[in-house]
């Protein structure tokens, strides 16, 4: 149910339960959407989306949840 937003664009996806995300017509995971919503052959997703921390309220790109290596 959280809602992204693609950086430096009004484009907004929804997140699903199963991991993938819809936006513009296109479902699947963050890296094809992104891809597909700019028109590139490919776009790394975790550093394309961004979604608002729900307790700090902070604007976060979506690669601030992967865990540290």
């Amino acid at each position: 149910g959280t809602t992204l937003r693609l950086k430096g664009t009004d484009i907004e996806a929804a997140m699903h339960a199963d991991g993938t995300v819809t936006a513009g017509g296109h479902r699947g995971s963050i890296h094809k959407v992104a891809a597909a919503c700019l028109g590139l052959p490919s776009a790394n997703g975790w550093t394309s989306w961004l979604y608002r921390d729900r307790t700090t309220g902070e604007v976060r790109l979506l690669d601030a949840l992967r865990p540290s290596a």
